[in-house]
């Protein structure tokens, strides 16, 4: 391994030197409005809120209070999928406004996925609904 180069003399105008390869450089900080990707934990405090519109989620999370996830309607169900596309990095969030643990996350999109490969024209009604839902939950 070779020396780091000598800093530059006071006056000089070179460009400060690239980091050593290997070295640790800190993150950049997030962008103004950015938020940490879904798959990974926030390393401080909890990812803020999204601009949620209140009705919408009201009415999921009625749905989520009340309903066994195996017996939600397929409006409900596309409802959800509309939230999660408006708001796509704050998944964990969601689930847990809806009190939704992710095995239960997991068991409700696996149903619904079972029931569209038994049902071709069920999955086209899913489609057109989330196309329905999804501006209501971009208003927010």
């Amino acid at each position: 391994s070779s020396a780091p180069p000598p800093p530059p003399r006071a006056g000089s105008s070179a460009p400060p030197a690239p980091p050593l390869a290997g070295a640790s450089t800190p993150p950049a900080p997030p962008l103004a409005g950015a938020s940490a990707p879904s798959a990974s934990p926030p390393a401080g405090p909890p990812t803020p809120a999204p601009p949620v519109p209140a009705q919408p989620l009201a009415a999921l999370r009625d749905t989520a209070r009340v309903t066994p996830h195996d017996r939600w309607s397929l409006a409900d169900y596309a409802n959800l999928c509309a939230c999660v596309r408006a708001f796509p990095t704050h998944v964990p969030w969601i689930q847990a406004q809806l009190g939704l643990t992710p095995e239960t996350w997991r068991a409700l999109h696996g149903l619904w996925q079972e029931r569209f490969q038994r049902d071709a024209g069920l999955r086209d009604k899913w489609q057109q609904l989330i196309a329905q839902r999804l501006p209501h939950w971009k208003q927010g």
